[in-house]
C-alpha cells in the first residue's frame, strides 16, 4: 500500500476511511462534468498507491473485459514494429552517437584510467590496499560497456503464439534468449518527476521483460513516450 511523506501534525486514516475518502473525491470530480480515462490514466493512479501494475490490468479485465489499447508512434522515433502472420517484430537500433553520449564515455575512461593507476600504485604499497579499488574498476569498465552498448548494439523481439526470441547484436557478438510467450510478463519501469509540484509525474525509463525468473531490461535510454508505446504494443499482442 502507498506510503506517503507524512506530516506530524497531519490527520490518521485507517484503510476503510482511506478508501471511502478517495471513493467521495472520485464522485466529487465526476461532478464536474463527462470526464473519460484512458488505462494508462487508471495504471498511474495505480501506481501512486503502491499498487502493482499488473493486479490493475488484471482488475480492468475482471471488471470490464480486455483492452485493445495501443498508443501511436511518437514522431521522430526509429523503432520499427511489425506484425505479421500472427507474429510481433519489434527491432530497436543503436541509438545515435551525439557529443554528449561520447563525452560521457571519455569521462568513464578517464575515471577508469585514474582508478586503476591508483590501484596498482596501492599495490605496491599493499595487497589488501589494492583489493579496495578493484571494485572501483570493475564498476568503471561495467560502465564502459553499458554506454558503448547504447550506441551499438542491435535489439530484437520477436514474439510468436508460442514462443519468442530475444536477440541483442552488437558487432560480431549476438546473445540470444528464448523465450515462452506464455510466461512473459512485461512491467514500465522508472521514477517520478523531481521537478513536479506534486513529485508525482511517472516518467518511464525502461521496460523490464520477466521470464521464468529471468529479467530482461529493455530500451534502456529511450524517450518514455517510445517505453509507454512498445509496452502497449507489446501487451496489446500478448492479450491477443
Amino acid at each position: 500500500m502507498f506510503v506517503g511523506m507524512a506530516r506530524d501534525d497531519d490527520k490518521r486514516f485507517d484503510q476503510v476511511q482511506f478508501e471511502r475518502i478517495l471513493r467521495r473525491a472520485i464522485d466529487l470530480e465526476a461532478d464536474r462534468g463527462d470526464v473519460m480515462f484512458s488505462e494508462h490514466d487508471v495504471i498511474a493512479a495505480g501506481r501512486e498507491l503502491g499498487v502493482d501494475e499488473e493486479a490493475t490490468r488484471s482488475a480492468v479485465r475482471e471488471l470490464y473485459g480486455e483492452t485493445k489499447l495501443e498508443l501511436d508512434p511518437p514522431a521522430g522515433t526509429d523503432i520499427v514494429v511489425e506484425v505479421a502472420d500472427g507474429a510481433l517484430r519489434v527491432t530497436a537500433p543503436p541509438l545515435p552517437v551525439t557529443a554528449a553520449r561520447v563525452a560521457h564515455i571519455l569521462f568513464l575512461v578517464g575515471w577508469l584510467a585514474f582508478v586503476g593507476s591508483f590501484t596498482v600504485a596501492m599495490g605496491r604499497i599493499s595487497l589488501l590496499l589494492a583489493c579496495l579499488g578493484l571494485p572501483f574498476c570493475v564498476i568503471g569498465v561495467s560502465a564502459i560497456i553499458a554506454a558503448l552498448r547504447h550506441i551499438a548494439e542491435w535489439t530484437e523481439l520477436q514474439l510468436m503464439p508460442d514462443r519468442g526470441l530475444l536477440s541483442r547484436r552488437m558487432g560480431p557478438f549476438l546473445r540470444s534468449s528464448a523465450l515462452d510467450t506464455h510466461k512473459l510478463r512485461l512491467n514500465v519501469r522508472g521514477g517520478h518527476a523531481k521537478d513536479s509540484p506534486a513529485d508525482t509525474d511517472f516518467i518511464a525509463t525502461h521496460l523490464e521483460l520477466q521470464h521464468v525468473g529471468q529479467r530482461f531490461t529493455l530500451l534502456a535510454e529511450r524517450s518514455p513516450q517510445e517505453i509507454e508505446w512498445i509496452a502497449s504494443r507489446v501487451r496489446s499482442w500478448l492479450g491477443a
